[in-house]
């Protein structure tokens, strides 16, 4: 192997079966419209079948045959960045086949974005090659401009991609300003992404640290802008500015920070070492930002567990960086409410604070149960740890105990706390009066399974980024086999009144069985990640029937709860039914005793009781009902024919007058014929 070829990646490593599925979208959607019910294809989702072909074409190509070196270079560039590329890509493709959920499609884009420019350097980071591809016979300038260029192209393909699904689906555009305006909103992302993701790619040494940052950081220095203007507006009493005033300087110091993160960029990575990529710690450049971790495990001694602890809050240094940016932005949020004009309030910053929050409380959930193992394999510690004198099971819950407390204080306990600063105490009170009943279980129990689903992932992956996308996809099955569950019992339901004793009672068994059944979930989650700890890597054999156990305990935990209450409903639908079918047959004995004892039946009751001699009223009634069913009430009691008035009218008018003034209807005259002939006129008596 000569100088020049040195380190440059394999076919084998830089084709991945995974590019095949950038038309499939395209061909379902062919497929639909072939379909007779199916809409015609329009020309934007031609052309998103176009471009799909045109990039998995050349793949396919340069897999069976030799490709040149340049060729071979960009295919390994692409071969990092390939997990944020297919979200990009499929997430708005698929949008023009369920119109419904569009909108939460189309949010694939910004996300493969983000992953796209956090893995241009992360992902050599994780892999550890990036010493390979510094000690090569080529200047850091070639290699920064080929990794950026790369990255440009992706994300220029991706932008004509969620144009073209913009247009493929049914979202209508009011203006076609509104429409440039969206692609504006694109090319403004993608330009962020291309300036700043690698910055933060490179100081993080992350890849959801890095897309972490690259939203957080923005957003906070818009609020911050934002709010210092608000404040000196506010003190000196001006009146507030135009949009179009804050927008240009918003915009004009978003190009300073673009230029600004750029240069840094190139700054940090032409002063890399050889070192920094081999076995450095992935989250090195996190420590100084992790001394309240390193505080807070002061207390727990010097022992054995107190290293252990130690060692585990090392891994977490990412939530408590979350931590803090939550935090940044509840304070401004409280400026923002503090600052705000009587009578001219808004709750859109405000919401926007409190979503924000939210989301960065799922990232720590993810994060933090997706970096419990993966991070140690990641960094070339995890076989090294398995040596130590501690057990494998202190080892286990000293790393099960710190996850999950850091979890639910970063990810639960944390953004409430927030919120409560940032609404402030009438707002909150407001928001959790508006909370459905039984929210705070479900919450509970959606962070707890999004916890426990995104440690076993870990369990079974060598990189945080794969565990984390691994956790979303199974949280995603998960929720939706759960919500199909729940509307079946719903539809189960329908009929059936809420307000009688045994209804309640089966719905609170029902849901003891649930809690009973969720956690028996979470302790086989948990027993299954524990298993894995114990490896130093999970074979793929391994991992596919982890997660068919999973799959087959969900449906376990799932069915017998609804299978259990849909028992309990149908015996209470059939009580409800055999009970009204007992009162039907009370009333209509009641009417048959009565028409016995009056003389009242109707003939045809009446020869049926006489040629039934001997039948009680009771056996009359269970024989008609019989017969005819819920008429058997019409055939016993007939409703009475409807009578016409007998009582002359107190008002009587003279016909002359009637006739006079038209109230008496005159029958029209004959049509004139051919055959009739007009009467000749008689000349008047004398």
């Amino acid at each position: 192997m000569d100088a020049q070829t040195l380190g440059q990646p394999s076919r084998r490593n830089s084709f991945h079966p995974a590019w095949l599925l950038l038309p499939l979208p395209a061909l379902a959607r062919i497929c639909v419209a072939a379909q007779p019910s199916g809409s015609p294809l329009n020309a934007a989702q031609v052309l998103q079948f176009v471009l799909a072909l045109a990039l998995v074409a050349p793949w396919v190509w340069w897999r069976s045959g030799t490709a040149p070196a340049p060729v071979l270079q960009w295919m390994k560039e692409c071969r990092g960045l390939m997990p944020g590329f297919l979200i990009a890509m499929i997430g708005p493709a698929c949008a023009a086949l369920a119109a419904d959920e569009a909108p939460a499609l189309l949010w694939g884009f910004p996300i493969g974005c983000l992953l796209m420019g956090a893995g241009l350097f992360a992902s050599e980071f994780e892999n550890r090659t990036l010493a390979t591809l510094l000690v090569q016979p080529r200047s850091r300038a070639a290699i920064y401009r080929r990794k950026h260029a790369v990255l440009a192209v992706l994300l220029g393909i991706a932008i004509a991609n969620m144009v073209l699904s913009f247009l493929a689906t049914d979202v209508q555009v009011a203006t076609p300003r509104n429409f440039l305006g969206t692609c504006g909103i694109g090319a403004a992302l993608g330009l962020l992404v291309l300036a700043s993701a690698p910055l933060y790619a490179l100081l993080t040494r992350t890849t959801i640290a890095a897309a972490t940052f690259t939203v957080a950081i923005p957003l906070m220095a818009y609020a911050a802008l934002t709010e210092s203007v608000r404040f000196c507006r506010w003190l000196l009493d001006l009146p507030e500015l135009p949009p179009d005033a804050e927008w240009s300087v918003v915009a004009s110091t978003a190009w300073v920070y673009a230029v600004a993160c750029a240069v840094l960029g190139w700054r940090t990575f032409a002063r890399l070492d050889a070192t920094d990529g081999a076995q450095a710690n992935a989250g090195a450049g996190l420590v100084s930002l992790g001394r309240p971790a390193a505080w807070l495990a002061r207390a727990f001694g010097t022992g054995p567990t107190g290293h252990l602890v130690r060692k585990e809050l090392r891994l977490q240094s990412i939530p408590w960086v979350t931590a803090l940016l939550m935090a940044g932005i509840a304070l401004l949020a409280a400026g923002w409410r503090f600052t705000e004009r009587p009578g001219n309030e808004k709750e859109l910053p405000l919401l926007a604070a409190v979503v924000f929050m939210g989301m960065a409380a799922v990232v720590c959930l993810l994060g933090t149960g997706a970096a419990c193992v993966a991070e140690e394999r990641q960094i070339g510690t995890h076989d090294w740890q398995l040596t130590q004198p501690a057990t494998l099971r202190r080892q286990w819950w000293v790393k099960l105990a710190v996850t999950v407390g850091v979890a639910l204080l970063v990810g639960c306990v944390w953004p409430v706390l927030l919120v409560r600063v940032a609404l402030g105490s009438g707002r909150f009170a407001k928001l959790l009066e508006g909370a459905p009943p039984g929210a705070l279980a479900a919450y509970s129990g959606a962070a707890l399974g999004l916890l426990a689903l995104s440690i076993l992932a870990s369990s079974l992956s060598r990189t945080t980024l794969k565990a984390g996308v691994a956790a979303i996809g199974a949280a995603i099955a998960v929720g939706t086999f759960v919500a199909f569950a729940i509307d079946a019992f719903d539809r189960l339901t329908v009929g059936i009144r809420p307000g009688t004793v045994v209804f309640a009672a089966t719905i609170i068994r029902t849901l003891y069985m649930i809690g009973v059944a969720v956690v028996l979930w979470l302790a086989a989650l948990l027993e299954f990640a524990r298993r894995n700890h114990r490896r130093s890597s999970v074979p793929s054999g391994s991992v596919v029937r982890n997660w068919l156990a999973v799959a087959a305990t969900t449906a376990l935990v799932t069915c017998i709860p609804y299978g259990n209450a849909s028992l309990a409903v149908r015996r209470i639908a059939a009580a409800e039914r055999a009970a009204a079918l007992n009162q039907q047959w009370d009333q209509l004995e009641a009417a048959v005793r009565q028409g016995l004892a009056n003389g009242t039946l109707p003939p045809g009751v009446r020869e049926a009781a006489a040629a039934g001699a001997g039948m009680s009223p009771r056996e009359i009634a269970a024989a008609l009902l019989r017969e005819h069913g819920d008429e058997a009430f019409r055939v016993v009691n007939p409703p009475p024919a409807p009578r016409t008035p007998s009582n002359p009218s107190l008002f009587r008018m003279d016909p002359i007058l009637m006739k006079r003034y038209g109230l008496v209807p005159r029958p029209n005259p004959a049509p004139a014929t051919e055959e009739a002939k007009p009467t000749p006129a008689q000349p008047p008596k004398p």
